[in-house]
């Protein structure tokens, strides 16, 4: 366990599994304050660790709702030297929201190197909530969520995002080992143009990228391409995608 009140965790030999930069209560603005937990995965693994868990515990007793700006990330280094936090390594941003005590944001599959999205909430306590007070909500939230993601009955982001292109679109890319483009038939129904998109090849195609032309959907794992002014995309790891929907939009 790492946190504001036990900045450190070690293994029995001594080693540093995690460190806490603190526990920061002012943020004056514009420039805010960040806090981090460094964690170095090989020496969790060695110590038993299997999984991660990102918590974001409410203890002022302000809602996340009602902060102007705040969000938490993940960094991802592979380079042992350098400053601690860097935020141009930082691969996911989310915004904080909701009224919860409690935000549960992810888990860190440290011996399969994967990433369990859960972005849940409990309902913890109005302040006052720590990583010892929400252990029980963690416990069971978790390992639930994940079985339930795990068991194949809810749609990918991907599945999701084929369903609005093939309602949608005339003509859809699917990236992959390559980039492969589909282009609706004339009377060819959504449900037909989806089946053909999950079920067949479809022919090689270069990506169209550039900032001129129509505006376009796009559902990308990472945003490295330039799209149109007025385009909507959702971007897993953002990258050069500067104000993309979120996850929850795709559903809306």
């Amino acid at each position: 366990m790492c946190s504001y009140y036990q900045l450190t965790c070690d293994d029995p030999a001594g080693r540093r599994i995690a460190t806490s930069a603190g526990d920061l209560r002012s943020a004056p603005f514009p420039d805010g304050a960040s806090e981090l937990v460094d964690i170095d995965r090989e020496v969790a693994l060695a110590a038993g660790f299997r999984y991660a868990v990102m918590v974001v515990d409410n203890y002022a007793g302000l809602a996340f709702a009602q902060l102007e700006r705040g969000f938490a990330g993940l960094m991802v280094r592979d380079d042992p030297g350098g400053d601690h936090f860097d935020a141009r390594t930082v691969e996911l941003k989310l915004d904080l929201h909701g009224d919860n005590g409690v935000f549960l944001p992810l888990v860190l599959d440290l011996r399969e190197g994967t990433l369990h999205w859960l972005d849940v909430h409990a309902t913890g306590e109005l302040e006052f909530n720590n990583v010892a007070s929400s252990e029980g909500d963690i416990s069971r939230i978790c390992p639930q969520t994940m079985a339930y993601f795990a068991a194949g009955s809810r749609l990918s982001i991907f599945d999701l995002a084929l369903l609005h292109a093939a309602a949608r679109a005339r003509r859809v890319y699917v990236r992959g080992d390559d980039t492969r483009v589909y282009v609706r038939g004339d009377g060819e129904s959504a449900a037909g143009f989806l089946a053909r998109i999950t079920t067949t090849p479809g022919e090689p195609a270069a990506l169209p990228v550039g900032a001129d032309g129509p505006p376009v959907f796009a559902a990308l794992l990472r945003g490295d391409v330039d799209l149109p002014a007025g385009s909507t995309c959702y971007a897993l790891f953002r990258q050069r995608i500067t104000n993309p929907i979120a996850a929850a939009d795709l559903l809306a």
